[in-house]
């Protein structure tokens, strides 16, 4: 007979099932630098990755990822997204969105 162990590779135990997302500022103007931080309910690992989407801005991480750094090339409402990712699949996401004004 065969069992299956639930902690083994295949397991999502103990590894995360939300996160969080944090801007600061909440508002930025045309050029400046806003710090999205994704936080997870539970620790990292090799399985768990932070994927990132965002409408109109480039994008710069740090921190496995936890942390990003956005700039907006034009006024506007952008939206910001983090994805959990275990073993390359969508566990969870959050969005925000981000007032840009002009300079």
């Amino acid at each position: 007979m065969l069992a299956a162990c639930a902690s083994g590779p295949g397991s999502r135990e103990g590894l995360p099932t939300s996160i969080t997302l944090a801007l600061a500022p909440s508002q930025v103007a045309v050029g400046q630098t806003i710090t999205a931080t994704a936080t997870p309910d539970a620790p990292l690992s090799d399985r768990v990755t932070i994927d990132w989407v965002t409408t109109g801005s480039s994008l710069k991480t740090e921190k496995d990822a936890t942390v990003a750094h956005l700039k907006f090339a034009k006024p506007g409402t952008y939206r910001v997204t983090a994805k959990l990712m275990i073993d390359s699949t969508e566990v969870s996401r959050t969005s925000a969105d981000v007032p840009v004004t002009a300079k």
